[in-house]
Order: C-alpha cells, then sequence, then structure tokens
C-alpha cells in the first residue's frame, strides 16, 4: 500500500515539474514575442541595416502576435486573456500605417530636395540607415545591445562616408546639407509612445494637482508644447517635425487678438 503510494507520488511530481518546465518555456516564448514586438517595430533592419516597407514590417509583427496566440491556446489562458490578445493585435494596422506614413513623407522631402538616383538611393541604403541605427543604439536599455547597434551604425556610416563611393564626388558644402537631411530623415520616425510622452510627460509634471482640463486649455497647451517649448538646440516641436522653423507664436497671436479695451474710470466720491 505504502509503495503504491510513494509511486503515484513520484508520478504526480515527475507531471509537475514537466507542467512546470513547460510553463517556464511559455514564458520565455511569450517574453521574447512582447520583445520582437518592439525589436520589429523599425522602418530599418536592427540586425542587418536593411529598409523594410510596410509590408515587410506587418509581416514580422504578425508573426510575433500569431505566437502569442498560439501560447495563449497551449497554456489554457481564460477568455478574457484572449481578448486582451484580440484588442492589442487591432493596433497592428496602425503601426503598419505609420511605417508607410514615413516612407511616403521621407520620398516626398527626397522629391523636394531634386537629388539625383545614385545620391538618393544612397541615402536610403546607407546614410540614413546608419544615423538611424545610431539613434535607437542611444535609446537600447541592454548595454551589449547598445554596443552591437553602434558598431553596425559605425560599419554603415563608414560604407557611406567611403572616398570611392558618392562621399567622395560631394563638395564639403555638399556633404554637410546631405548629413543634416539624412538626420532629419532618420529622426523622423518615432515609435507609438514616442511622440506622446514629451507632452503627456511634461502635463503630469506641471500640472498633475489639477484635473479635468477643457478642451480648449488643452488645445492650448498643445500649442504652448509644439510652438514655444524648444529643446537645447533651439528648436520647436512643430520645426523638427515640418523642417522648418514657424512663425513666431507671440508675434501670430498680436495680430490676431483685440487690444483689451481700457478699463473704466472709477468714481471718484464726494
Amino acid at each position: 500500500m505504502l509503495e503504491e503510494q510513494h509511486r503515484q507520488a513520484q508520478a504526480a511530481e515527475v507531471a509537475a515539474r514537466e507542467q512546470w518546465t513547460a510553463c517556464q518555456q511559455r514564458q520565455q516564448r511569450a517574453h521574447d514575442a512582447v520583445r520582437g514586438l518592439g525589436q520589429d517595430y523599425h522602418p530599418f533592419d536592427l540586425q542587418t541595416g536593411e529598409a523594410l516597407d510596410e509590408h515587410a514590417v506587418a509581416q514580422r509583427l504578425a508573426g510575433h502576435f500569431d505566437q502569442l496566440d498560439q501560447i495563449a491556446v497551449e497554456a489554457g489562458l481564460s477568455a478574457r486573456a484572449t481578448q486582451k490578445l484580440a484588442k492589442a493585435r487591432r493596433v497592428l494596422k496602425a503601426m503598419t500605417a505609420t511605417v508607410k506614413f514615413y516612407w511616403a513623407l521621407l520620398e516626398t522631402w527626397m522629391s523636394s530636395w531634386n537629388l539625383s538616383p545614385p545620391i538618393a538611393q544612397w541615402l536610403r541604403a546607407d546614410l540614413i540607415p546608419g544615423l538611424y541605427l545610431a539613434r535607437v543604439a542611444e535609446k537600447a536599455e541592454d548595454a551589449s545591445e547598445r554596443h552591437r547597434l553602434r558598431e553596425l551604425s559605425e560599419k554603415i556610416l563608414a560604407r557611406a562616408r567611403s572616398p570611392t563611393g558618392v562621399w567622395g564626388t560631394l563638395s564639403p558644402e555638399q556633404r554637410l546639407d546631405l548629413e543634416r537631411k539624412a538626420q532629419a530623415c532618420a529622426d523622423l520616425f518615432q515609435r507609438s509612445s514616442s511622440c506622446v510622452e514629451g507632452r503627456n510627460g511634461h502635463l503630469a509634471l506641471k500640472h498633475h494637482t489639477l484635473h479635468q482640463f477643457t478642451t480648449r486649455k488643452l488645445q492650448a497647451l498643445t500649442v504652448l508644447h509644439n510652438y514655444v517649448m524648444r529643446r537645447a538646440d533651439g528648436t520647436t516641436a512643430a520645426e523638427r517635425f515640418y523642417g522648418a522653423a514657424p512663425r513666431d507664436c507671440f508675434a501670430w497671436l498680436l495680430d490676431r487678438l483685440a487690444v483689451p479695451a481700457r478699463p473704466r474710470a472709477g468714481r471718484r466720491h464726494a
């Protein structure tokens, strides 16, 4: 009797250990899939620097969502958990549209610059990816990943600035101008949270004691954030987005606001 109970206990222990191991593996796979969503949400491949259009990015992101769905089925998660996954997947269209918008705006900029085909291709294939990876490296959390991205960026930029390529045919003034334009193109892509963190963070820091802002006040704060507040380099958010300095906000307001009437004179008392 005791021997049978012992064998059953051993079998239950083995089954529990196997289940625990399977849970750990699923957890790691889920962690990798979630991390993959962040790593692949870029217009350039972080492993090679290759340009990625919206279709390539969408395919990669969808693969990670598929992996999460499969893990949810294997783990037997509740209907509420699967609904949350389905809700998260709906963001995929917006993420894909952001990448599409990035490349469309990039093409619009390059067309307005009247670049020759070799220079335009050189910017897309080498200079912009190299500068973009350098920016991503600064934001990477893991030290080894920062080091890897910096090395890849330096390798691509060295190829872009090779004297035997397009770089060698340009004058110093042209190099400086194209470097500035390529940096603007690299800085153009801002992922979902990045484009709102600045304003939301400012509101949370400066106005956390206030509640229920009116729509009018929020619109005014948005204008101040985009057209008045400046970084250390002296640029506003609107200037960085449009690539040109807007009119002075205060001067714009003076042209449109009516001058208030003089206050009524106080009555004299006898």
